[in-house]
């Protein structure tokens, strides 16, 4: 079809506009079109990584339970596709959203299955230098939601 919509292309235009907008600092409509691209290209190779980019944003402005659930559909996304860099790294963000939450717990939960996750990787993974070494990260951040909540009650 001489349709641009159905173009092979146009999930990957749709993406771009999205990161365009969000570089220029128009985060509401960045967000609009990440959402529309899963909405148009439900199987698009793009939809974790624009919801971990939305997460990044609502970070960014301190939204951390907004954040939170960009993070978890990002690592949902990822880890249907088998993206295993993009699926850490969400998992990774997912911890620290609930860190900042002072939601220890989850946060704990979150680091932990990262750590698990990582753990459970093939030596071919682990070979590849480009990969982003987020265990030692959530193992720091996994002591830290675990000693945090002793040392908040010390001071009341």
């Amino acid at each position: 079809s001489s349709d641009v919509c159905s173009s092979d292309l146009s999930d990957v235009a749709m993406y771009l506009q999205g990161v365009c907008e969000s570089e220029s600092g128009e985060t509401e409509s960045a967000i609009a079109t990440f959402s529309q691209l899963e909405a148009h290209y439900p199987d698009s190779k793009f939809v974790a990584e624009a919801w971990l980019r939305v997460g990044e944003m609502q970070f960014a402005a301190a939204e951390y339970a907004d954040a939170a659930a960009a993070y978890q559909h990002a690592a949902d996304r990822a880890f249907k596709t088998k993206d295993r860099k993009l699926y850490s790294l969400a998992l990774y963000k997912l911890g620290w959203s609930m860190f900042q939450q002072h939601n220890y717990p989850d946060a704990v939960k979150w680091f932990l299955k990262l750590i698990e996750y990582e753990d459970q990787q093939d030596a071919t993974a682990k070979a590849d230098d480009k990969r982003i070494d987020l265990r030692k990260e959530a193992v720091d951040y996994l002591a830290k939601s675990l000693v945090e909540p002793k040392i908040g009650r010390a001071h009341v």
